[in-house]
């Protein structure tokens, strides 16, 4: 048993050293990596995949809400003022 605990410690501590050092490249690039994923959706579906690349990552925000009306601003009481 000890042997075969010699024989994968360098395995081991190879794979936890990539994945230290990948895992934060990975992540800081996590947009590349989900556009080739769509393309890689898209070419094994044959062209059909559920939506185009980017369909919902320039969507035009929500609007702000209206402001208060200058006659509701002037039945609060102002602290400082």
């Amino acid at each position: 048993m000890s042997r075969l605990r010699s024989r994968l410690a360098p395995f081991i501590a190879g794979y936890v050293l990539v994945l230290a050092v990948l895992s934060p490249v990975v992540a800081g690039r996590a947009h590349l990596l989900a556009r080739a994923l769509e393309a890689a959706r898209s070419l094994l579906s044959g062209g059909r995949a559920g939506r185009p690349p980017d369909a919902g990552s320039h969507a035009d925000p929500a609007p702000d809400p209206a402001p208060d009306p200058p006659e509701a601003n002037a039945s609060r009481p102002t602290a400082g003022i």
